[in-house]
């Protein structure tokens, strides 16, 4: 998924990260926790208490598996405050599961989401594109989630306006989609555009390339 790199930092345990040269401005310092298996959820919770999320920006729960309950019980987690990044790919969240991380204030501060293979279908994605608490995200990995026309048009209206990088490969959107997509409004801030997988004809194509140029790839 394209936006994996941007979620995962430095990992827990690894080696530091290198000084910046004298002279030059230190960035935040980055640290992922890597989650690599949970046989519940309260499982899972008991690994996410606040000693263990200290100083951590980036979470990658990532192919657990775990189900709507995951997205219940994050957006009831105050640990989780301050997090910038979090894969939550491949857990079967479904619009259930999202619709619970679209309403969490805790999760507010996060600028990198990967939602992709959760099955979110346009009613997940029309929850996104409606939440205020998650409009301050820069990337967004929604690969493989069955989205259609409906729900591209609602992302493309809603509130993640302030999108950099967006992930709509393996989805099921045509025409239509595309179309809003190609919007000169649309979107305004995205600087790369991920469409790999979706089945789209030439005049589609054509819209996308006359908006985008080299920031869509297919």
């Amino acid at each position: 998924m394209v936006l994996l790199g941007a979620l995962l930092g430095v990992r827990c345990g690894g080696p530091p990260p290198a000084l910046p040269p004298e002279g030059a401005s230190a960035r935040p310092t980055e640290r992922t926790l890597r989650v690599d298996e949970a046989r519940s959820v309260s499982a899972l919770l008991g690994q996410l208490g606040p000693s263990a999320l200290l100083g951590v920006t980036h979470l990658d729960l990532g192919g657990l598996g775990l189900g709507p309950e995951l997205g219940f019980a994050l957006a009831s987690t105050p640990s989780l405050s301050g997090l910038r990044g979090l894969d939550l790919s491949d857990n079967d969240l479904g619009a259930d599961g999202v619709t619970a991380l679209a309403h969490a204030e805790v999760l507010s501060s996060l600028t990198a989401l990967d939602l992709g293979g959760n099955d979110l279908g346009d009613a997940g994605a029309i929850v996104l594109s409606q939440s205020s608490a998650l409009s301050g995200l820069r990337q967004l990995d929604l690969s493989g989630n069955s989205i259609g026309d409906r729900g591209v048009a609602a992302l493309v209206r809603g509130t993640l306006q302030q999108l950099e990088a967006l992930d709509l490969s393996m989805n099921d959107f045509g025409a239509a989609g595309a179309a809003a997509l190609s919007r000169p409004e649309a979107l305004p801030r995205l600087q790369g555009l991920e469409l790999v997988g979706v089945a789209l004809g030439a005049e589609a194509r054509a819209q996308l390339d006359r908006r985008w140029g080299q920031r869509v790839r297919y």
